[in-house]
């Protein structure tokens, strides 16, 4: 039924007396005392907290479009973000007055519009119930540019983007530099432009329309999504990442739509460049699969250009070289941020066990056990050497390295159990492979970041994704995930 809106003044109230005078947004400026826009909500924030020298607070903002296209932004801190925030909806119709015009902040406001609304306690939000002339007003505005464009465009500016879904990875979590956690998850999108492009959903995006998209992916039709409000980065090459404000739309209504469907058909999608080069500072996508067989040549051509490829590969282990051990005494004296880590000397002090770093000059009784090892991996192609450090260790045999240490002493039986039950067990591993250079021969070595056991759900959908491609004559295994 019908809700009452609230007025920060009287409590609920009636609609304005008479008929309303409402003002397009094109032609709002701060001299107006009065006015009233009527307008569509296109996408919303999330509340967000702030705290710096001058005190804390919070924010939300909001945009909005009206029949005659104009677009805006208003935002409300503190008692209006409570206030607005649980009564606006993305897609409803609502009149809007007694507000601030202020500036845009063109820094962080991608629509075209000299002005944004300040809200204040007392502005006036009310719904347009069951009213026809809404109908008038469109749902979103776009302003698409081909992803070929996004290679000549600064890092910063905003773009829209209609393409065709290729792949969407796994959410990850992960914790900012201020210490409050967040996750992502990246999705891959090819236009008519011959391109594709990795685009970065952060937060609550992430979450909730990377979901929409990772259900939409399951299905054997292709998936094309209308992107509003992404930011151009030069991370790995050109990219794509969320800000608030970013609208994601399935299958939208839109005239470049049929153009863009007759392309894929077409099997456009077959060969495509890739703007995304990836691997700027982390491993390669989930969703990006490499060979065990392909590090002998394809990816040994990449990696002898000199920069790292980084790539993921799916394989089991065939054989583990433990005769020298499986880990080392690392020293544990803090360098800056970090621990050194370089191997340690043990010294005889007696019946004191003692521990010498060369590198810090530091001695120790104790050390810091830490996994580097040599391991075989196989897959249906082919086989490799990997080295493993510390994290990915510690998945492949499911202890710390001072707990297989400690067993290795205590108990060498169970510790020759421990090395022979990681055999012959599947992993997902997340390589580096670089050019290394040792006694002035130069060689490439692949190191193993991440060993993560097999997730059968995720696997499948990743398949299904594999037999979707096979269907279009396009690529399933790429080296130099993006």
């Amino acid at each position: 039924g019908h809700q009452p809106q609230y007025n920060a003044r009287s409590g609920p109230t009636a609609r304005n007396e008479g008929v309303l005078r409402i003002v397009p947004i094109a032609q709002l400026n701060p001299y107006q005392n009065r006015w009233t826009i009527k307008a569509r909500i296109t996408s919303k924030s999330e509340i967000r907290h702030w705290q710096n020298a001058r005190g804390e607070g919070k924010v939300f903002n909001f945009d909005c479009i009206d029949e005659h296209k104009g677009e805006i932004r208003a935002t409300g801190f503190n008692q209006a973000a409570d206030k607005f925030h649980p009564m606006v909806q993305v897609g409803s119709v609502y009149t809007i007055s007694k507000g601030n015009l202020k500036p845009a902040r063109k820094q962080y406001n991608p629509l075209n519009c000299d002005y944004e609304i300040s809200l204040e306690p007392n502005s006036v939000i009310e719904e347009c119930l069951d009213d026809p002339s809404s109908k008038s007003i469109p749902s979103q505005l776009y302003k698409f540019r081909k992803i070929a464009d996004v290679q000549s465009m600064e890092p910063g500016a905003m773009v829209d983007i209609l393409g065709v879904l290729q792949s969407v990875s796994e959410l990850v979590s992960l914790t900012r530099r201020d210490g409050s956690d967040t996750n992502k998850r990246s999705i891959s999108l090819a236009d008519n432009s011959g391109c594709s492009i990795e685009a970065t959903l952060w937060g609550a995006l992430g979450s909730n329309e990377g979901v929409q998209l990772e259900q939409a992916m399951l299905s054997p039709d292709p998936v094309f999504v209308a992107c509003k409000a992404l930011r151009i980065t030069d991370f790995g090459g050109r990219s794509l990442g969320t800000i608030s404000s970013s609208c994601f739309t399935i299958n939208a209504d839109v005239p470049e739509m049929e153009a863009l469907r007759r392309w894929q058909a077409e099997g456009g999608c077959s060969s495509l460049t890739a703007l995304s080069t990836g691997g700027g500072g982390g491993g390669g996508r989930s969703d990006q699969r490499c060979t065990l067989g392909m590090l002998k040549e394809d990816v040994r051509q990449q990696v002898s250009s000199g920069s790292p490829v980084y790539l993921n590969v799916c394989g089991s282990i065939t054989y583990i070289r433990h005769e020298n051990g499986v880990m080392y005494p690392a020293c544990p004296n803090k360098v800056g941020e970090r621990n050194c880590a370089k191997k340690m000397r043990e010294e005889d002090r007696g019946n004191e066990r003692s521990w010498f770093c060369e590198r810090c000059n530091f001695d120790s009784p104790t050390c810091d056990w830490r996994y580097m090892l040599s391991i075989t991996a196989a897959d249906f192609s082919g086989h490799s050497w990997l080295t493993v450090f510390s994290e990915a260790g510690e998945q492949i045999f499911g202890m710390t390295a001072l707990a297989l240490h400690d067993l290795q002493e205590s108990d060498p039986p169970a510790y020759d159990r421990a090395i022979q039950e990681a055999n012959f067990k599947p992993f997902v591993f997340r390589l580096k492979v670089a050019e290394e250079t040792y006694n002035d021969e130069t060689r490439i070595k692949s190191t193993v970041s991440k060993a993560d056991p097999i997730n059968y759900a995720a696997e499948s959908k990743l398949l299904l994704g594999f037999l979707r491609k096979l269907k279009n004559d396009e690529p399933v295994f790429t080296c130099g995930a993006a």
